[in-house]
């Protein structure tokens, strides 16, 4: 089970969420995704310019609105598989 753990931990980055940055951002998008960690997590991918992968389906169903605004992709799980 370490080893899994392990693993998990080498090939995630921790990104500080209260970078000035990401926390402006995320007050902007909290009126959208009305969830402070859900808007966090986007504020995040957003100021990094990174794709996104998430199950929440109201991020998801921005997605086309959040590519156009941000210049970044959003997948599911299932974009991701299939």
């Amino acid at each position: 089970m370490s080893n899994a753990v392990d693993a998990i931990f080498d090939t995630i980055e921790v990104i500080p969420f209260y970078e000035n940055t990401i926390l402006e951002t995320s007050y902007q998008l909290y009126d959208t995704v009305n969830d402070y960690i859900d808007s966090v997590i986007l504020a995040t991918a957003v100021m990094r310019k990174e794709s996104l992968a998430t199950e929440d389906q109201i991020i998801l169903s921005l997605k086309k609105e959040i590519k156009d605004r941000y210049g970044i992709d959003v997948f599911s799980y299932r974009d991701l598989v299939d």
